[in-house]
């Protein structure tokens, strides 16, 4: 046996060690990469937490395991927190949750690998007498295919549940509150706590036994693999559960939006209904109408016949809109809106034009106006602006509405559309998702700028032509 074994098995143990902190920092940064503004920064990310990990397990005051992983964990997360400051309780329960599954694939695909050892080596043990000293050639390569195989193993598994915990969380850039952030953190808190209790009997064991509590115990590894199992189960039951109860959510606030937009058709509808009735009305009346007139003339009253005349003109004008955009629906919804602009002393003005025979359905530009107008009618302050306009040119039809706002809108990064100023954010903001749902059912889209004292909002919509 050569003299310089210890430090060969020692050579294997630190390169199975660093291979093992490279294949979690990689995966840590795939973990963050959907989480993140600037995706490069993924990468100082993992490189925060392998240079951390690794200098506190060489340090010469030798930091306990548990203590240097958590404390790398936390340069990591400083540094993620320094990158995109948005949403810290979600990078909270990533953080916690990767401590867990960095731990449990590791420790799981150690104990297979241990399992497999003991196999190999009993196998071995009933063809040859592995005690005779020229046999150490045979334990140090089962050693290093052992390693090799639990680092394999152990990425492969961590990776995998990397990318699964990506597909499940659906609302990555919605901001938790504490309540749903405690209930999605509780199963990574108890591992976190197990692998703490682990960690602790592991050197107390070592201490008062002399030997290493990892020694291979088939029961025992078993028993282990089967808990480790069972963390991983709780943990992505909690995160599916979590899922189901915000998709619920919002799909309740999207029926509620829908509710109200369909209380506005309805309205439109009825508004159009009694602009119709009175129409059908007049030209009911309109012999008779015809008939007087024509008796003041033959009177010679032309005073009478100006002052009736003047009367039944009003009365017509009741049942039509000064804005004629060749569409009913569209007429209302702009009339509607101009009277609502101008009983807060905002100038209103439109330009806007329905493409009649390209395809697009009135419901759907109905939407697009409602929710537009209304946010700019919201906006705008006494004594500013709205303009609403249209243009077409072959397949393309932009629609275009500007007001007056004195503030800055805080844009969303991840949707392009500004956030909700309302109290309660759950059950508000539909309304321009609702307006990007049109525009990409027409494989458009939106564009919402700020100038100065003016916000333009742009849907651009592809007709068929």
């Amino acid at each position: 046996m050569p003299e310089n074994i210890d430090r060969m098995y020692r050579i294997v143990s630190d390169v199975n060690f660093l291979a093992d902190q490279l294949i979690a920092a990689i995966c840590l940064g795939l973990l963050c990469r959907d989480f993140i503004k600037r995706k490069r920064g993924t990468g100082l990310i993992g490189s925060a937490y392998f240079l951390g990990v690794v200098f506190l397990y060489y340090v010469p005051f030798l930091v306990d395991g548990f203590v240097a992983y958590s404390l790398a964990l936390a340069a990591a997360f400083a540094v993620f927190v320094w990158l995109d400051r948005r949403n810290i309780k979600m990078k909270i329960f990533l953080f916690a949750t990767f401590f867990v599954i960095r731990w449990i694939a590791f420790s799981m695909s150690g104990k297979i690998s241990s399992l497999l050892s003991v196999a190999v080596l009993n196998l071995a043990g009933s063809f040859l007498d592995l005690s005779e000293p020229g046999m150490w050639r045979f334990h140090f390569i089962e050693s290093v295919l052992s390693s090799l195989s639990g680092f394999v193993l152990g990425g492969v598994v961590l990776y995998l549940l990397v990318r699964k915990i990506n597909k499940m969380l659906l609302y990555k850039q919605e901001n938790l509150e504490w309540r749903e952030m405690l209930l999605m953190i509780i199963p990574s808190a108890n591992g976190m706590v197990v692998y703490g209790i682990f960690r602790f009997y592991a050197v107390a064991y070592e201490n008062e036994m002399g030997i290493s509590f990892f020694q291979p115990h088939i029961p025992l590894e078993l028993l282990w693999i089967f808990c480790y199992v069972v963390i991983l189960a709780v943990i992505v039951s909690v995160m599916i559960l979590y899922q189901d109860i915000r998709k619920k959510r919002e799909d309740e606030s999207r029926g509620l939006m829908l509710e109200s937009q369909m209380k506005d058709m309805r309205t439109h509808i009825a508004e159009v209904e009694r602009l119709y009735n009175g129409i059908r009305g007049v030209k009911h009346d309109i012999k008779n109408h015809i008939e007087i007139i024509n008796s003041l003339i033959v009177q010679g009253r032309t005073r009478e016949v100006r002052e009736y005349s003047k009367s039944l003109s009003e009365a017509v004008e009741t049942f039509d809109f000064a804005i004629k955009t060749g569409n009913p629906v569209t007429d209302v919804i702009l009339h509607e809106k101009m009277e609502a602009a101008l009983g807060k002393n905002i100038q209103f003005s439109a330009d806007f034009h329905y493409p009649a025979g390209c395809g697009v359905d009135a419901f759907d530009v109905s939407v697009v106006l409602s929710n537009a107008l209304a946010n700019a009618i919201e906006g705008a302050e006494a004594g500013g602006f709205i303009r609403v306009s249209s243009f077409r040119n072959k397949n393309v039809y932009l629609i275009t509405v500007e007001n007056s706002f004195h503030g800055r809108l805080d844009m969303d990064e991840e949707s392009g559309l500004p956030k909700t100023q309302k109290g309660n954010k759950k059950a508000h903001g539909f309304g321009l998702q609702n307006i990007k749902s049109v525009a990409e059912k027409y494989y458009g889209d939106v564009l919402i700028e700020q100038k100065e004292n003016k916000v333009s909002l742009k849907v651009m919509l592809l007709a068929a032509v």
